[in-house]
């Protein structure tokens, strides 16, 4: 049976924790199966994603330099895109090399899709 969101969250050892509320996103949507977890820093990541997976980043592609600087705007048009892909949620590893940006989380609010902190202490692999 595969993972969900909610069963990952449930795991003490992840530490994880979803920061989009769960009565803002759509029904079952923390429910839905996580068929891949797949790490990627690409300020367009969808060619490479498919429905059920769970995308998780570290922001380097929203810093100035590395990427594109977040702005609501780049959030915006960045969750849009993987909600039309169909990704089951969105991983953030804070604090790696920066902390959720507030932008991101009123993308996700916007478009139902379930953001969930990753700690610095937890691998993406994991």
């Amino acid at each position: 049976m595969p993972s969900t969101v909610r069963t990952l969250l449930a795991r003490p050892e992840l530490a994880l924790r979803l920061l989009t509320p769960e009565s803002e996103l759509p029904p079952g949507a923390i429910d839905a199966p996580v068929l891949w977890a797949h790490p990627s820093e690409l300020g367009d990541p969808t060619p490479f994603l498919d429905a059920g997976h769970l995308l998780l980043t570290t922001g380097t592609a929203f810093r100035g330099g590395a990427g594109p600087d977040l702005d609501a705007e780049f959030a915006d048009d960045y969750v849009r895109r993987l909600r039309r892909t169909g990704v089951a949620g969105l991983g953030f590893g804070s604090g790696v090399v920066r902390p959720v940006p507030p932008e991101l989380l009123d993308a996700c609010r916007r478009h139902g899709l379930p953001l969930v902190e990753v700690p610095y202490s937890t691998p993406f692999i994991a």
